[in-house]
């Protein structure tokens, strides 16, 4: 059974996706009290006090390189990295063609099977004003529907 500590945790932010429009990646800076994304208004607070401890001893950010015991610099190469296209006239030809980060923090937990993740996505400028739930739904597939065991609860 996993400890009340990463069930809270999972319960908290095991979905945290965030979509943004734009077309420009994102690139992430641990600050003193919260890891923040540059680009757009996010920001995770640490629980650990630093961000080597971001939600307590047992997380690490996968995502990063550690210098000195705390994460210094995100990690490149295929498994980091996405290639989006782009149709930057809206003609719906892609006009350009760039990797960009896979995450903007990775977190994964020491010892149970847990991996918390946020990214942001970039959207064209006609799904900008759409609502996630329409965002989150494939075509002609319904929505998942997570359901809690009995023990737990949702936030």
């Amino acid at each position: 059974m996993r400890d009340p500590g990463v069930r809270r945790c999972l319960l908290a932010s095991a979905a945290v996706l965030f979509f943004t429009a734009g077309c420009a990646p994102s690139f992430g800076r641990f600050t003193e009290t919260a890891y923040r994304v540059d680009e757009y208004p996010i920001a995770v607070h640490y629980e650990g006090g630093s961000a080597a401890k971001i939600l307590g001893d047992d997380w690490l950010v996968e995502n990063f390189n550690y210098v000195d015991g705390a994460p210094a610099r995100q990690k490149v190469g295929p498994r980091y990295l996405v290639n989006r296209d782009y149709d930057t006239d809206g003609n719906g030809r892609p006009d350009t063609n760039v990797d960009e980060l896979s995450w903007d923090l990775r977190l994964e937990h020491r010892r149970e099977d847990a991996v918390i993740w946020l990214a942001t996505i970039p959207l064209s400028a006609k799904d900008r004003d759409k609502m996630l739930s329409v965002l989150a739904v494939a075509p002609n597939n319904p929505p998942a529907v997570v359901k809690l065991p009995p023990t737990m609860t949702s936030p």
